[in-house]
């Protein structure tokens, strides 16, 4: 790709969000040198969210080393993804002990102590 290409679509890349700028830094290459058929259909592909076809034509012009490298960043997105799930359930098994814990509480000082009333 020309020197001039790779400026330009580093001016664009710096336009997107944030979220957005690694995963066009790694395809947008591809892209480029996809025809303008190939696009249009790679771009129905994701619009429709058929998400395997619109990457299985990104995959085809990959080269092994590319793949690999695809492949493994998807395999740390998916270990943070499980990283996050793994804590949330952590955060809602405390949210359920404690809630337990206080309801115990609760019946056990209405058994022992009275009525909710106060009295007797």
């Amino acid at each position: 790709m020309a020197e001039n290409q790779q400026g330009l679509i580093e001016e664009i890349i710096s336009k997107l969000p944030d979220a957005y700028k690694g995963w066009a830094r790694r395809y947008a290459a591809i892209l480029v040198d996809m025809g303008f058929e190939e696009i249009d259909k790679w771009v129905d592909s994701v619009i429709n969210l058929n998400w395997a076809d619109a990457y299985r034509s990104l995959a085809v012009r990959m080269t092994t080393e590319q793949l690999l490298t695809a492949q493994e960043q998807v395999n740390q997105a998916l270990r943070e993804l499980n990283k996050q799930a793994v804590d949330f359930i952590q955060i809602q098994k405390q949210m359920v002990r404690e809630a337990l814990s206080i309801a115990i509480m609760i019946l056990k000082a209405l058994l022992i102590g009275g009525n909710p009333d106060g009295t007797q």
